[in-house]
């Protein structure tokens, strides 16, 4: 009997130390072409990949840290993906290296099928509000931030997408993020080309 007991408690320290050790990965995902295999010289040879597509999906992976969602994939591989996966839109970036080159951001949350209708309605929300933005409808975009509850759970890891959101409303200019901070720089961009720009 004492040994079963030991054996349990021994069981719970285990379950708590492997929570403790927990590591968070973040992951970003671009579509396209990329160069990959062994490069390098013949004394010190390296398994790697390189491109613009590789770069891209680096500067992704680096994005999630920002918005504390993953996976988040381009605008491109979106396209590919969108009829079999739900997909929230996070952002329009511009990615460090790729100078005044728009990407847009999405979060892939689940397939179609296993999407939960909290998450068909974060996904619907932020679409809404891409499309204000993009049509300039500042007042309808602002509407329908004001009405996103960062403090319900299907929102709440949101909370950074919202809160830049909510900074393009405010100064009236679409979305153009460059680097990998949130606030880092803005340009100032012509009615003409906002609407452009989503």
């Amino acid at each position: 009997g004492g040994g079963g007991g030991g054996g349990e408690g021994r069981g719970r320290v285990h379950s708590h130390r492997a929570l403790e050790n927990q590591v968070e990965v973040r992951v970003g995902v671009h579509a396209g072409n990329l160069l990959i295999g062994n490069i390098g010289c013949p004394e010190r040879v390296n398994f790697t990949v390189c491109g613009s597509t590789a770069n891209s999906a680096s500067r992704l992976e680096q994005l999630g840290k920002t918005y504390g969602v993953s996976p988040l994939v381009s605008g491109e591989l979106y396209r590919v993906v969108r009829d079999a996966f739900l997909c929230v839109w996070v952002d329009t970036v511009v990615l460090r290296g790729y100078t005044m080159q728009k990407t847009q951001v999405y979060h892939l949350v689940a397939t179609r099928e296993a999407a939960t209708p909290e998450q068909n309605e974060v996904a619907g929300t932020f679409h809404a509000v891409r499309s204000a933005i993009k049509r300039l409808q500042w007042d309808k975009a602002q509407a329908l931030l004001d009405c996103v509850d960062v403090a319900a759970p299907h929102f709440a890891p949101y909370r950074a997408t919202v809160s830049a959101l909510a900074t393009h409303v405010v100064s009236r200019e679409a979305p153009l993020i460059v680097g990998t901070s949130l606030c880092s720089s803005y340009t100032t961009l012509s009615a003409k080309a906002s609407r452009n720009r989503l």
